[in-house]
């Protein structure tokens, strides 16, 4: 009975065990295969290592085998894919499902069946089954996506839509497979139901989810769907939810968006501007880590290219938190995205304002400074570039994407702007609302029908215009923006795309009338083609503006011809040595930079027999010179080739066709594309002006400074840029740039240009030491620091190689140097200049007369105003002054030179103020004897003179007597010691007493043992005193010969001159000041002579006074000096 239990009651046991389970599933027969799904379900699954003992026990096999097997009961259906699908909540659970093949009976499922449960945990086992790569890409190929959209599309069931939007959520794990998912139309789906169903927590939950990994690194298909199933505007509302992960999910997904331009907009009008700078200053403020704000930040940046977006930004407080990541060195990966996002508000004055206002110009020009260290941003540099094509400005989309041109009823350009602006404006929600088949009223659909007239051909052609069109570009028509009209530029996209000869030139949008242009004599030419470097010339706006059909009949080369024949040109000879790629200065108008075109940048056409003209403007040549073909003498404006360093013609009205065209310009070759290898401009993803295109051929705006260098190029074009970009910071940073980058912008060489060449920058250049600087640094070729380092001596003697051994090309920067002077001279010698100066000095505070002073040298070269300035208004009297009391290195290296450039050259080798001993002529006879020892020698010394030391000094009582005054009355008055044979003298020493004694006996020179020999300064200084008490005047002029003769250098100097000070020797005091204005005529070695006598003088104003004397006894100063007396 005990043995046959089993069978009997114990079956339930029996039937319950795992082995009987996988019995049954081998049999695969009703009811006991019911009933041992059910066990494994509740039971042996949940079991803790349950899964892995079905797996290793080989129960998957015969799981697949149900689901592949003929028709099954629902309820069968159901209990297998519930246990499937929490089998492959395990590793080796999924690896052994792809192994068997149970990928493709699940997707077979999920075509035949239409019963939600089932379709649920179909979808659940495969979104499961999606978590390892190998089994996505095979469910994928399996071809699960279609009838996994068809259940997003017709389901109602919320339970079944959470699991397959988590199914399509894992197979969004690669880019590929989310541009597959997005181009199978999965995104669509999802965006309608979070739309619909925001009541539905969990649903938005997984939805939300599911739109963060479709949206990675979104792509045009998915941005479209996106928009078409309204997704937009419910991210942004999301970004409020209560829970935690839904907001973060929702900010992230809709920062994902802002990849592609044309969904920006919606971002845009559905507050998405104003949410995304709340979380980043939120999350800024909760001290999140940079990486964290990588996404959000991307997407502001983003947001600027839009100019619909820009002004949000602007109100939302925006621009401040840029400036203020901008600011920050802890979020440098960030940097040059966000100065690449404030060029986008290059010709928004308001903002400009406020960011110039706010610092932005120290911030870029410290980056230019820190060029040298940019090659260890690579990534952050290539970075910018992951953005992809889509997501540049959507304000004028770019021509041909994507090859829709070439595709029958494809999208035109001109219903892509139109569709841009619609979708700005918020007249349409999605880009899908408006197609190239809609047209205004039922008369243009008509009239397509018929064959006479399309929706885009009636966008596109506008009544023929005087513009010049750009060849392979289709420009915009009016109809595209009401405010077109008073747009500051052409905005053109920057896309690939052939050269032109008639390319539009941006200088002509400017705000500036055709009465305020440049006259034709200001124009100047390039040598290397002879062309105009600015296109605001009114005759060539006269050209522009004839008629379309004298433009077509006669050809624009014929008209314009004899303007460029009237110009100077330049020889072949000239030409070819052009060609060989050598560094030249030849004249510029920036004709690329925003808004240019400013009167203080004009430079006149030097006449060829003018020698004393001012050199021309200071452009950098491309090192790619040589590539160019060299043009001939004389050429037709309309086909001289579109690069940065040609003019192009002018465009005066702002309607441009699509129709017009001339046969030269078809004909006009296509200009260089970019080599390959180089990186991409970021300045590709913003909507500017063709001039700025970098397919425009112009090779600065590839380098990472380039969007720096453009909003200070547009900043420097203010009518009075001097507060922020003359100040002591911008200009050091500006100038370590050019000297210390191997191939500096020509765009930053003409912004250094523009401001000495602006008059309402004089006088800041002036109180910023800009003048000083500028010569140290380019044509002295020293750094502040080693200025600085010069002045306080703690460097060695540098010769001419050394000073230009820290930069890439001296002689140019010397040529720039020599150049930003020669501009600085004429704005300080024209009428306005020479009134502020006199401001200056005479109504300005302490510094800012001496500044003025200091720079007078340097900007003024008539004597007259230079005397009158610095002699009449006490300009050099303060400037000494200032030098005496607590020097600055800086200062003294400035002041140093400043001093040496207006007293002139000096005449080296011989030391200033020491006259050179006369050429002695060739003597036969023997040097004489020194008086003195022959005195003694022969007995003729009837006086002894005895000291303290008890040394007996001889000497002759006449001679003596005859030589000084004091030894007069003592030996031949009534004094004791006038009947004495030996005199005793208390206080002299030996040494000096011995000097004095040769000198009375008649010693002068060399062949006396003690007076022709370098002697110390310490016997010097005895000897001055023994003259001093006996006075001997010729004595100590002889003392004071032989010490400048001896000590007269750097090193000595500062001792000499304080022996001067204690022994009160004026002549000496004169010579030291004179021999540190006026020695040497190395820089560094003068600025370290100058500098140890300010350190060595105990009376600071009787040196400031002993150096104007030396000033005014100098040939520069001799004559007036009565006018200072």
């Amino acid at each position: 009975m005990a043995a046959s239990a089993p069978k009997g009651g114990g079956g339930c046991p029996a039937a319950g065990s795992l082995g009987y389970c996988l019995a049954q599933l081998q049999k695969g027969t009703e009811p006991g295969l019911g009933k041992a799904l059910l066990a494994l379900r509740t039971q042996h699954i949940k079991e803790a290592g349950g899964i892995a003992r079905f797996r290793s026990r080989g129960g998957l096999a015969p799981l697949l085998g149900v689901l592949a097997s003929a028709p099954r009961p629902r309820r069968t259906l159901d209990l297998a894919l519930s246990i499937l699908g929490n089998c492959c909540t395990e590793g080796g659970s999924r690896s052994q499902v792809r192994e068997l093949g149970g990928i493709p009976p699940l997707v077979t499922v999920l075509k035949s069946l239409a019963v939600e449960s089932i379709l649920n945990r179909t979808a659940r086992a495969l979104g499961n089954l999606a978590v390892d790569t190998e089994n996505c890409q095979a469910i994928h190929e399996a071809g699960a996506v279609p009838p996994l959209i068809q259940i997003l599309a017709t389901s109602q069931d919320s339970e079944c839509l959470q699991s397959v939007i988590r199914a399509v959520r894992y197979l969004a794990d690669s880019p590929a497979h989310r541009l597959a998912l997005a181009q199978q139309g999965a995104v669509r789906p999802i965006a309608e139901r979070l739309t619909s169903s925001l009541d539905d927590a969990a649903l938005v939950a997984a939805a939300v989810r599911a739109l963060l990994e479709l949206t990675k690194g979104c792509s045009r298909d998915c941005a479209e769907q996106l928009s078409m199933g309204g997704g937009v505007a419910p991210l942004v509302t999301l970004t409020s939810h209560d829970k935690r992960a839904v907001r973060e999910s929702a900010l992230v997904a809709l920062a994902n968006l802002c990849l592609q331009g044309m969904l920006r907009p919606a971002v845009g009008n559905a507050g998405g501007v104003e949410v995304l700078v709340t979380e980043i200053q939120r999350w800024r403020g909760s001290g999140a880590p940079g990486a964290a704000l990588h996404a959000l930040v991307r997407a502001l940046c983003l947001l600027c290219r839009e100019a619909v977006n820009r002004s949000r930004i602007r109100k939302a407080g925006g621009l401040e938190l840029l400036l203020s990541l901008l600011r920050d060195r802890g979020h440098s990966s960030f940097h040059a995205r966000v100065v690449v996002a404030f060029v986008a508000f290059l010709y928004d004055e308001e903002a400009l304002e406020m960011l110039q206002a706010r610092g932005l110009v120290p911030l870029l020009v410290g980056r230019l400074a820190a060029r040298g260290q940019w090659g260890g941003q690579e990534q952050e540099e290539a970075e910018e570039q992951e953005d992809g094509r889509d997501a540049t400005s959507f304000d004028l989309p770019a021509e041909g994407r994507r090859g829709e041109q070439a595709t029958p009823g494809a999208e035109s350009s001109s219903f892509q702007s139109l569709r841009s602006w619609l979708l700005s404006e918020g007249y349409i929600a999605s880009p899908g609302d408006l197609s190239p088949q809609w047209s205004p009223d039922t008369t243009l659909s008509e009239l397509d029908a018929q064959g006479c007239i399309s929706p885009n051909q009636e966008l596109q052609d506008e009544s023929p215009g005087s513009c010049h069109a750009t060849p392979g570009v289709k420009t915009q028509s009016r109809a595209e923006s009401p405010d077109f009209l008073n747009c500051p530029l052409l905005d053109l996209a920057l896309v690939e795309q052939p050269g032109s000869s008639a390319e539009i030139n941006p200088a002509e949008g400017d705000g500036v009338p055709p009465e305020e242009t440049l006259p034709v004599a200001a124009l100047p030419v390039s040598k290397e083609t002879g062309s105009l470097h600015s296109a605001r010339s009114p005759f060539l706006a006269t050209v522009g503006l004839s008629g379309a059909k004298e433009h077509e009949a006669a050809g624009a080369g014929q008209r314009e011809e004899p303007l460029v024949t009237a110009l100077p040109e330049t020889s072949s000879a000239e030409a070819a040595e052009e060609a060989a790629g050598s560094a030249q200065i030849v004249p510029a108008t920036d004709e690329n930079e925003p808004g240019a075109g400013s009167p203080h940048t004009t430079v006149s056409l030097p006449s060829k027999g003018d020698p004393n003209q001012p050199s021309p403007g200071f452009v950098a040549r491309s090192p790619n010179a040589e590539e160019a073909c060299p043009a001939p003498k004389k050429l037709p404006l309309q086909n001289f080739p579109g690069s940065p360093e040609e003019s192009r013609p002018p465009t005066f009205c702002w309607k441009r066709r699509t129709k017009f065209r001339v046969a030269s310009e078809q004909a006009t070759p296509p200009q260089a594309s970019r080599p390959i290898g180089e990186t991409p401009s970021p300045l590709l993803s913003l909507a500017l002006p063709l001039s700025f295109s970098p397919h425009g051929g112009d090779r600065e705006l590839h380098a990472p400074e380039a969007p720096a260098l453009l909003l200070l190029s547009r900043f420097s074009q203010a009518e009075d840029p001097s507060r922020s970009l003359v100040t002591p910071t911008v200009l050091r940073g500006l100038l370590r740039y050019v000297t210390g980058s191997p191939a500096p912008s020509s765009r930053c060489l003409r912004l250094l240009h523009r401001l000495t060449c602006n008059p309402a920058c004089l006088e800041a250049f002036v109180r910023s030491f800009g003048a000083s600087l500028i010569r140290a640094w380019l044509v002295l070729g020293l750094s502040p620091e080693q200025a600085a380092s010069a002045a306080a001596m703690e460097q060695e003697e540098e010769g001419p190689g050394n000073l230009e051994a820290g930069r890439h090309d001296p002689g140019r920067c010397k040529e720039l140097g020599e150049t930003l002077l020669m501009n600085l001279r004429v704005q300080a010698e024209s009428p306005f200049g020479v009134g502020v100066l006199n401001h200056l000095l005479l109504s300005g505070s302490e510094s800012d007369q001496v500044a003025c002073a200091l720079a007078l040298p340097l900007i003024c070269r008539k004597d007259s105003l230079c005397r009158k300035l610095l002699l009449d208004h006490s300009g050099l009297r303060l400037l000494l002054a200032a030098l005496v009391r607590g020097p600055d290195p800086h200062f003294i290296f400035y002041a140093s030179d400043s001093l040496s450039l207006l007293l002139g050259s000096p005449a080296p080798p011989t030391a200033a103020g020491v006259s050179s001993p006369a050429l002695k002529r060739p003597r036969l006879d023997p040097p004489q004897p020194c008086p003195y020892h022959q005195l003694v020698d022969d007995g003729r010394a009837d006086l002894h003179f005895q000291l303290d030391g008890g040394t007996t000094v001889p000497a002759s009582r006449q001679v003596v007597s005859e030589a000084s005054e004091v030894f007069h009355a003592m030996l031949s008055g009534g004094f004791a010691e006038s009947c004495c044979a030996t005199v005793t003298l208390h206080g002299l020493s030996p040494e000096p007493f011995l000097a004095l004694t040769h000198f009375l006996h008649g010693c002068r020179g060399e062949p006396c043992p003690v007076l022709g020999v370098p002697f110390s300064l310490t016997l010097a200084e005895e000897i001055l005193m023994a003259a001093e008490q006996y006075i001997l005047p010729e004595l100590q002029s002889l003392v004071d010969d032989a010490i400048c003769r001896g000590f007269l250098r750097p090193g000595t100097i500062g001792e000499v001159y304080r022996l001067a000070e204690r022994q009160n020797r004026p002549r000496l005091l004169q010579r030291c000041a004179s021999y540190a204005l006026q020695e040497s005529a190395e820089p560094t070695r003068q600025a370290a002579v100058l500098a140890e006598l300010l350190r060595s003088t105990g009376n600071p104003s009787g040196l400031a006074e002993e150096l104007l004397r030396a000033v005014l006894e100098s040939p520069w100063g001799s004559g007036s000096e009565g006018q200072l007396g």
